[in-house]
Formats: C-alpha cells, structure tokens, sequence
C-alpha cells in the first residue's frame, strides 16, 4: 500500500479522524463506550504516528485533525461569533471551516516540516 502511495502521492497525506462528534457526546451518555471509542483513537493515532515514521524520508507527511462536535455544519464563522456555547472555552459554537482550516494548514507548504501530530480544534474543550 504504501508502495502505491509514495508512486501516485505529489502531496503530503493527510489522516483527519471525526471521532469527536460521537465520542464527546458518548462521554456523557454512554459510558461504556467510552473504553471502545478511546481505544479506536489511541489506535488510530498511533498508525498515524507509526506510518509518519515511516514515510518521513518519502517526503509523505501523516498527521491527525481531531474535529469538535459541529451542531450545525452550515453555520459560518460570522454566525458563530454572534452565538454563544458554553461547551467551548472561547464561547462560540465550532463550524466546519475551524475544522477546514486545520486541515489547509497540514496540506500547505508551511507544514512540511510537521508530522506524526495531533491538532484538536476544539475551541480550548480539550487542552
């Protein structure tokens, strides 16, 4: 597979994991849960890790965008500043272009030199 990825890739590979959207609302409500979705992250994040390792010298770069809950994905980043949530500690409710711009940054030339990470866009939620 990764044979395959370093011939056809031109640019840096990217693992983004939406885990937050169940796994945060399952902290609360399901419990039990809790152990699994934990489990599959940590597991997640260590293959992404382990393949940064290994593709580093190939000029492939593997890092992780952990995603907040976004209640209402059209929501722009005007509207947000507008609302209040209390769920973040800067005070307003995520949208998906706080997401999308975590992402454009792991893409950009100016994050070649980063890889095996972890970014949460979490609005402070998880420090």
């Amino acid at each position: 597979m990764f044979a395959y990825l370093r011939r056809r890739l031109r640019y840096r590979l990217h693992c983004i994991i939406d885990t937050a959207g169940k796994s945060l609302h399952g902290w609360f409500d399901a419990p039990r849960d809790r152990v699994r979705e934990n489990r599959l992250k940590a597991g997640l994040v260590a293959f992404t890790r382990s393949v940064a390792l290994e593709e580093a010298r190939n000029g492939i770069t593997v890092n992780v965008v952990n995603p907040p809950i976004i209640d209402d994905k059209d929501l722009s980043l005007a509207e947000a500043e507008r609302l209040t949530d209390a769920r973040f500690p800067v005070g307003r409710p995520a949208t998906a272009r706080d997401v999308a711009e975590a992402v454009r940054f792991f893409a950009s030339e100016e994050a070649s030199f980063i890889t095996g990470q972890v970014i949460n866009v979490s609005g402070g939620w998880v420090v």
